[in-house]
């Protein structure tokens, strides 16, 4: 219970509770201090926010992370930034092109050719290519270097 309250601000809610709470003590026959609840939550609020534990202490970033040296890196344009904030926007924008569909779960290449065990191969890094794709990329480049080379005959 007591991690709910854990470095929470003065708000309405808290402010009409301590109202509520002073004029329930301002009755005759109002219950002892030592017996209200109210009382015993209002105490573990305050003493929450006289001491903050330590991972509340020091600057953080908009979500709550702390900004220390591990988990800060510096912009090429000098702005600060958060590595986890940054690595969760950058895994949501690949979730958003690539989609929730796997890689090995695809049954056709973005050319539209079949991704089969005839016509796929695993690269160094362990990603499935199409060999139809490759090998027309491969003739392509062979076309481009094989265009004849005139030479300037001195005279």
């Amino acid at each position: 219970m007591l991690k709910v309250f854990e470095g929470i601000r003065m708000n309405e809610r808290e402010k009409a509770i301590r109202d509520f709470h002073s004029h329930l003590h301002d009755n005759k026959n109002a219950i002892s201090k030592d017996d209200c609840w109210i009382c015993n939550l209002l105490k573990i609020i305050d003493e929450l926010r006289k001491e903050k534990p330590p991972s509340l202490r020091g600057p953080r970033c908009q979500k709550g992370h702390p900004m220390v040296n591990a988990n800060v890196f510096i912009t090429s344009k000098g702005h600060l930034r958060c590595r986890r904030c940054q690595a969760a926007t950058q895994k949501a924008y690949r979730l958003r092109k690539r989609g929730p569909v796997s890689r090995l779960a695809k049954t056709f290449c973005k050319h539209g050719h079949k991704l089969d065990t005839e016509n796929t191969y695993l690269s160094h890094n362990g990603k499935r290519h199409c060999r139809t794709c490759r090998s027309l990329a491969r003739a392509r480049w062979r076309q481009s270097q094989s265009r004849p080379v005139e030479f300037a005959v001195a005279q």
